[in-house]
């Protein structure tokens, strides 16, 4: 069944790249999996924000020097990384999303 999973992220090249520990989300990557990818950032304080949904194939990072590369890409982290992680790539095939903007009776009164 499909399922979100939360990971922190990288834009390379058009690609998502993001670490992982072992787990379903390295196991759809190992299989080459169709996932949906989706990022979001709202303000509540100016009611704006954005949403974009990627639909692609989710690869695992396996050559010695794509590894390199990611490790180079200082992927932010919440938790401490173990010899066990891996990382994935989403190669973007469908991108869609909106922007969300307010009515201009919804803003704060300091914007106008």
């Amino acid at each position: 069944m499909p399922t979100a999973m939360p990971v922190n992220f990288v834009l390379d090249d058009g690609a998502i790249v993001f670490r992982s520990g072992p787990g379903i989300k390295l196991t759809a990557a190992e299989t080459g999996t169709v996932v949906a990818f989706e990022a979001d950032y709202f303000d509540p304080e100016l009611h704006m924000g954005w949403s974009v949904l990627v639909t692609g194939v989710a690869r695992r990072v396996t050559d010695p020097a794509e590894i390199r590369h990611a490790e180079s890409l200082d992927i932010p982290t919440w938790v401490e990384p173990t010899s066990e992680w891996g990382y994935a790539r989403i190669e973007a095939g469908v991108v869609s999303g909106r922007r969300l903007v307010p009515a201009l009776t919804d803003l704060p009164a300091q914007v106008f």
